[in-house]
């Protein structure tokens, strides 16, 4: 089913849309979960060979994050030269942590333009900054890139579905159906981002929740 076709179905009621059942996993469970790839980049975990001076200053920027030390997230980042997406992960997640939204974006550009490979962890936080910005259209673009260069899964759907949550509730329901379509399992966090969508949707958005709801 097309995005328009679900959207029909949110006001009018007049068709069927089968999902597979989603798994009732608490949402806390799934946000947890669905952070599990920035926290690993940012802990230098996965695919990469990273120098030791490399993991030193990972550390020391993931610790300056969670600790919501802006200043010390952004000086140990001006030290690093390299082209690690990892190390660009993690400064740009201090910036959410410590709403520096804007400068978050310049770490993405920067790791665009020195990385030649982006991955999950890098195209997730980017629509996070984005969405945090208010701009529906930059994260139609780093959503756009990243189905394009590493196909749908699970994490880059709940990120996209949570970029939606400021009353685009066609996005959120562009999700769902390239979840449904793709068969990636629809989870509660993904229906719980669209429900967080119709906030704001005018007169039909008790509709619209309320048949996500019982979805559920």
């Amino acid at each position: 089913l097309s995005s328009f076709t679900f959207l029909t179905v949110l006001l009018c009621h007049k068709t069927e849309i089968n999902f597979a059942k989603p798994k009732q996993e608490p949402l806390d469970a799934f946000r947890e979960r669905s952070g599990n790839a920035l926290r690993k980049s940012a802990k230098g975990t996965g695919n990469y060979d990273l120098t030791r001076y490399e993991k030193n200053l990972l550390r020391k920027i993931a610790a300056a994050s969670e600790s919501r030390n802006w200043t010390n997230v952004s000086s140990h980042f001006a030290e690093y030269t390299g082209d690690a997406p990892p190390l660009f992960t993690a400064a740009m997640l201090g910036a959410i942590r410590c709403r520096r939204y804007e400068e978050g974006i310049r770490f993405y550009d920067k790791c665009r333009e020195s990385s030649q490979v982006l991955d999950e962890p890098v195209y997730t936080a980017a629509m996070k900054l984005f969405g945090k910005l208010g701009a529906p259209s930059s994260v139609r673009e780093v959503w756009d890139e990243a189905l394009q260069a590493l196909g749908l899964t699970e994490i880059l759907a709940a990120a996209r579905a949570a970029a939606a949550d400021e009353g685009n509730v066609s996005a959120a329901a562009e999700v769902l159906d390239l979840m449904n379509a793709s068969g990636v399992p629809v989870d509660v966090g993904h229906v719980s981002s669209a429900i967080r969508a119709c906030w704001g949707w005018g007169t039909h958005q008790h509709k619209a929740a309320k048949y996500l709801f019982d979805l559920l």
